[in-house]
């Protein structure tokens, strides 16, 4: 992923965590532990983490090599009770809204990269 594009999206944080608060609240609980007022919380730490995460040699060669399965999230998890299903599903959503969103003024990025750049990354 190009630095002023992962710069970029690092600037949208406060949409990623607004978006995902909205499609994780929209989703049913699948349990207790699963209800959106408890998961929230943990957020602003998820993307901490997840943008460190890319700005990590080595987490960024591996990702190279293989690449996420996010979509499988839900499809893996037969029983749905998994208390963070609807929230990785949701976080998912949110960061690839937000991604799409961000305007080339910001981010430097040719049509022709941004998509390959969000593609090889998540």
């Amino acid at each position: 992923m190009k630095q002023g594009y992962l710069e970029a999206l690092d600037g949208h944080r406060a949409d990623i965590r607004r978006t995902w608060e909205i499609l994780l609240r929209a989703a049913p609980a699948t349990t207790p532990l699963g209800l959106p007022d408890t998961l929230v919380y943990l957020m602003d730490e998820s993307l901490q983490q997840l943008f460190s995460l890319f700005r990590s040699r080595s987490t960024h060669q591996w990702l190279s090599r293989h690449p996420p399965a996010a979509r499988s999230v839900g499809i893996s998890c037969h029983c749905r009770l998994n208390p963070l299903i609807n929230y990785f599903i949701a976080g998912h959503a949110a960061l690839a809204f937000v991604a799409q969103t961000v305007p080339r003024s910001q981010h430097h990025l040719d049509d022709l990269e941004a998509p390959s750049a969000w593609t090889n990354c998540c």
